[in-house]
């Protein structure tokens, strides 16, 4: 007679299994789900600058060329801000990732990375603002078209306490 015992060490056993695999990326073409956990923290940024401190808005996810997608975050008065954004290059695949910053509120554009050829983009806050940061890809090329690509986009947001200038 199996005990008691054996049976629940089985099905345990069998979950754990299942919940392991479930971690491990299928293909190129289904990423696992964590596959970009933390890309923005591992990512070489150009500027390294000890006054800046991590914000915990910076985030990071899956994307496919020529995606486009928008990300919400909170500017306080009284900080300044930077944002830089990375992606893998086989999502690039030689262009250049691109970033509009909007009022949320009012919807107004404020920054236009296309006009500037810009990776990054830092402001000083003078009134507490949601912003909305619209995300783009280039298009894949012609041979990689045919693919379905993945790759990890990292946006890094940095700010410090705003210095105190003037008289």
């Amino acid at each position: 007679m199996i005990s008691t015992r054996y049976i629940v060490a089985s099905v345990l056993l069998s979950f754990m299994a299942l919940t392991a695999n479930a971690q491990v990326k299928l293909s190129e073409t289904e990423p696992a789900p964590s596959m970009c956990q933390d890309y923005h923290k591992n990512a070489k940024f150009a500027k390294k600058d000890i006054n800046y401190k991590y914000n915990s808005q910076s985030r990071d996810a899956l994307f496919r060329p020529a995606q486009k997608s928008k990300l919400t975050f909170t500017a306080h008065k009284g900080y300044d801000y930077r944002m830089t954004f990375t992606a893998e290059d086989k999502i690039l695949q030689g262009g250049a990732l691109s970033f509009r910053i909007y009022d949320s509120r009012t919807k107004k554009e404020l920054f236009n990375s296309e006009d500037e050829n810009a990776t990054e983009f830092e402001f000083i806050c003078d009134s507490s603002i949601n912003l909305t940061v619209e995300v783009q890809l280039p298009e894949a090329s012609a041979e990689n078209s045919k693919k379905v690509l993945y790759g990890c986009v990292g946006f890094l947001l940095e700010s410090r306490a705003s210095l105190d200038t003037g008289f």
